[in-house]
């Protein structure tokens, strides 16, 4: 079997050498993807957690893969009824669509889980990504997909980028990588053809 590395490319410019090879075998699958239905042109939803005082802001996240047109951003605030509204703004940005969450140490942040939680009660198939620690994971069933890469760096992003079907196209010029979805149609994900090296390498 092919390592990932070679099953799937990333496109012209991508980071690569130990960083992100470690970061595609850090990569857990879970989830049956091999024979859930054709997602349709993804929304990206992100969810931003609170400012940690001793961190600070970071840059995350899966925006340098994904159109602006299809990504959204929405705060985790300790607010019942502004967390009621993000969800409801990430329902409806992805209607007809497909869903993917991504998160960051949602354990630590409980407006983020009411959130998630929110979206999954309307949309079971949505795909959730976790960019932090997966101490906390919705039960299965809840999700279409879960993966979980142990990190936000770049590496991590790239990564998961490519097991979401995200990094075959890239545009140089904008520094924009675009999803295979919007170019060719259909991703690993949308066919369901996963292959068996590309799995395990996430499970390993």
């Amino acid at each position: 079997a092919l390592p990932i590395s070679a099953a799937r490319r990333p496109g012209a410019g991508a980071i690569g050498g130990i960083g992100l090879a470690a970061a595609r075998r850090a990569l857990r699958l879970t989830g049956a993807v091999d024979i859930t239905p054709e997602p349709r042109d993804p929304v990206v939803v992100e969810v931003e957690p609170l400012v940690n005082m001793a961190a600070g802001e970071a840059r995350w996240g899966l925006d340098a893969w994904v159109p602006a047109g299809s990504l959204r951003r929405v705060a985790a605030v300790p607010d019942a009824g502004t967390t009621a509204s993000a969800a409801a703004d990430a329902l409806k940005a992805a209607a007809g669509r497909s869903l993917i969450v991504v998160v960051r140490d949602a354990h630590r942040s409980p407006a983020t889980r009411s959130l998630v939680t929110a979206v999954l009660a309307e949309r079971p198939d949505t795909i959730l990504v976790e960019m932090g620690l997966p101490y906390w994971q919705p039960p299965a069933g809840a999700y279409q997909a879960y993966l979980a890469t142990f990190g936000a760096s770049r590496a991590n992003a790239q990564a998961a980028a490519e097991l979401l079907g995200l990094t075959d196209l890239r545009n140089p010029a904008v520094g924009k990588r675009e999803s295979i979805g919007r170019k060719r149609g259909k991703n690993r994900l949308q066919t369901g053809k996963i292959t068996d090296s590309m799995r395990a390498c996430a499970r390993c």
